[in-house]
């Protein structure tokens, strides 16, 4: 049975509580660890950026970067100001033997980058993709012609059976 869609935006500051890396996004604390554990196995599309929310040319990573003042960055922020991160794709959610997150696509792992996320204005995303349904009598339905001589098809055998029984009242 297929698994139903999910899908998660969010845009906020990411912080390190704990083991796990969270974002505070809409007013709600989000586990970025409990959303990839509900999503280990699915083939998802995914995408990790820095986002400022005004975009500052004196400041790290345009103002996404909150290490500025302390000047330790886990990025680097100190020695590449104006790097963006900008990280997506699509693949399988995995966890390494060593637990840590990203997606499958083959035999190839492609690790998340969730420890420059810490104290980063981000947005995350996750979008799995449609699961489609067992095979049905319905399948191949999807064009208007399709579906109009299915339903001619059904008229007529109905007359057909009013016909037949027309005859046993």
């Amino acid at each position: 049975m297929p698994q139903p869609f999910k899908a998660y935006t969010l845009v906020g500051l990411c912080y390190v509580k704990g083991p796990h890396i969270h974002i505070q996004s809409e007013g709600e604390e989000w586990n970025l660890h409990t959303i990839m554990d509900s999503l280990e196995g699915r083939e998802a599309r995914y995408l990790f950026q820095y986002l400022p929310e005004t975009p500052d040319p004196s400041a790290w990573g345009l103002g996404s970067c909150r290490w500025q003042p302390s000047l330790e960055c886990p990025a680097n922020h100190g020695e590449h100001p104006n790097y963006m991160l900008d990280f997506h794709g699509k693949g399988v959610v995995s966890k390494s033997p060593q637990g840590r997150y990203g997606s499958r696509e083959g035999q190839s792992f492609r690790r998340y980058p969730l420890r420059v996320l810490n104290g980063h204005r981000c947005r995350v995303a996750f979008v799995t993709a449609f699961e489609s349904e067992p095979e049905s009598e319905f399948e191949g339905l999807s064009s208007i012609e399709g579906l109009l001589k299915t339903a001619l098809d059904a008229q007529e055998k109905l007359e057909e059976i009013k016909k037949a029984l027309g005859g046993l009242e």
